[in-house]
């Protein structure tokens, strides 16, 4: 059984055309995206939903789709995200599981699909060292963030979905007097442009890539030759 003391959570949207991916379009049509971000997710919790020492949970977009999202996704366990902007909703994801008895806490996003088992321990490892573990992305970002207990005011004057997230939050844990550890830079899949370093690492780069993300691999082999990124 997966230690209940560690918790990872998950964000993530009902896969619905023209509601998922949608920075990707017109690059992508409404489809493609739909394809594209299902493939991610079901890859992502695939190779995350079984931790052996750590407990799963998908915190899902929009909250009437419980039943679909249950379904989707099991056997994970499944509740909505709170109203708000993203900082609202991972303070209250945070807390929500220090409220139920998590010694760590990690959230992530669905737009990396192969973090895997080993990225997940690294963190609750660096979590040791400090009180604010995270994995910036290549966007000035973070794509992990991982917390001891919830602080008030670390998502204070952060503006989501700019290249500015990452150093607003290191900034604020400062201000809060936090120590902090960082994993490596990863690339989310957000763009088009990112989508080809994707597929460009599938064809040449990465042999076991394909192993890791085989849902999200198969889509892009399908595009392969026809209206694609």
């Amino acid at each position: 059984m997966p230690s209940s003391a560690n918790r990872l959570i998950i964000f993530a949207k009902y896969p619905e055309p023209g509601k998922v991916k949608t920075r990707l379009q017109p690059e992508l049509s409404p489809e493609q995206s739909h394809q594209l971000y299902t493939a991610m997710a079901e890859d992502l919790t695939a190779n995350l939903g079984r931790g052996k020492n750590f407990h799963t949970s998908i915190f899902f977009w929009p909250p009437q789709k419980n039943t679909e999202m249950a379904s989707w996704l099991a056997p994970l366990a499944v509740a909505p995200q709170a109203e708000g902007d993203l900082g609202a909703k991972m303070k209250d994801a945070f807390e929500r599981a220090f409220r139920a008895g998590a010694a760590r806490a990690i959230v992530i996003g669905s737009d990396l699909p192969d973090l895997g088992e080993e990225d997940i321990e690294v963190a609750l490892e660096a979590l040791d060292m400090a009180d604010l573990v995270l994995g910036p992305s290549d966007d000035g970002g973070f794509y992990l963030i991982a917390l001891k207990k919830w602080h008030e005011g670390l998502f204070e004057g952060v503006f989501w979905s700019t290249e500015t997230v990452l150093s607003q939050t290191l900034a604020n844990a400062r201000t809060l007097g936090l120590s902090n550890a960082q994993l490596p830079i990863r690339r989310d899949i957000d763009t088009a442009a990112e989508i080809r370093h994707l597929a460009n690492q599938l064809q040449e780069k990465d042999p076991d890539l394909a192993g890791r993300i085989p849902r999200t691999a198969a889509v892009l082999s399908a595009w392969n030759g026809s209206k694609a990124p």
